[in-house]
């Protein structure tokens, strides 16, 4: 039902161990659905051996919005702050928002260190519907961000070794990979390459109802009841619809963690999406972590 293994530069990171790394800077993207966020610093092997060495220059923490639902994104500096870069690398940063909607569509903004917006671009995205079931591929999705990655960095005269972080909004959608990354398939239809169930899909209405029965004591920090939309819900319908797929996968992402993760390799999850779309009870895991630092 997964189709194919396909090869692992399918699935190589788009920024280099170098730049996530050393996190000089910082940039995030914020959504009212979900949010993801990773930044680096260029480096070289020179720098880890001899820091001493190499002057501090300033540079800023530039805040990156990214609204999914209408494509756009803003950016501005935050403070300034000092961090170590090689001697001849006085380049001037710049930064990209990344937004992945449900509207057909992958944008890209591309902003200088003082949040002004240099250039931007745009790739579609496919989606099928079939009912209540509507879905992705992410497959699709990722090469669309890259084509419009390059068409904004071209636009604008930009190399990338001058893009020194970047930032994922996209929609609460379930995307599902085995453990080298592949997709495996969510659909009926048995397409490999459909592997995210879209945040709208609504197949999962008999599943939200047996888990809103439970009367679990998570249900109330999320208004007493579970959406369809949520993933739990979808989660149950593939392992009782689909259960080699169940079986195949290994990761089970939000869309914008999936590619956060895809970009840099770090499987670090959104609080903002485990929370409000997976019944992860941020508040007491932050307790615990108050608790142990006192």
């Amino acid at each position: 039902m997964s189709g194919p293994r396909r090869d692992w530069s399918d699935t190589t990171p788009l920024l280099s161990p170098q730049h996530y790394r050393h996190r000089g800077g910082s940039a995030s993207a914020f959504s009212d659905r979900a949010s993801s966020s990773f930044s680096g610093r260029r480096a070289s092997a020179s720098l880890e051996m001899a820091t001493a060495a190499v002057p501090a220059v300033p540079t800023r923490s530039v805040l990156l919005g990214v609204d999914v639902g209408t494509g756009s994104a803003r950016a501005g500096p935050l403070k300034k702050k000092y961090t170590h870069v090689h001697e001849h690398a006085f380049i001037k940063d710049h930064f990209l928002g990344i937004g992945n909607n449900s509207a057909l569509l992958s944008w890209v903004g591309l902003f200088d260190e003082d949040g002004k917006l240099i250039g931007s671009a745009s790739s579609p995205i496919q989606i099928w519907k079939d009912g209540d079931c509507i879905e992705q591929s992410s497959t699709d999705i990722w090469l669309a961000i890259c084509a419009a990655v390059k068409a904004a960095c071209s636009l604008s005269n930009v190399a990338g070794e001058e893009v020194a972080g970047l930032g994922f909004a996209a929609t609460c959608s379930l995307v599902a990979v085995d453990a080298d990354g592949s997709p495996v398939t969510v659909s009926l239809s048995g397409d490999s390459r459909r592997n995210i169930i879209v945040w709208m899909d609504h197949r999962a209405v008999k599943q939200a109802e047996k888990i809103n029965s439970s009367s679990s004591p998570v249900l109330q920090y999320c208004g007493g009841s579970l959406s369809p939309e949520m993933q739990p819900p979808k989660l149950l319908w593939v392992k009782e619809n689909l259960q080699e797929s169940w079986t195949m996968a290994f990761r089970w992402m939000d869309l914008s963690d999936w590619l956060a993760y895809r970009a840099t390799g770090d499987d670090t999850r959104s609080l903002c999406s485990t929370v409000c779309k997976w019944t992860y009870l941020g508040h007491a895991h932050m307790q615990q972590v108050d608790e142990k630092d006192s």
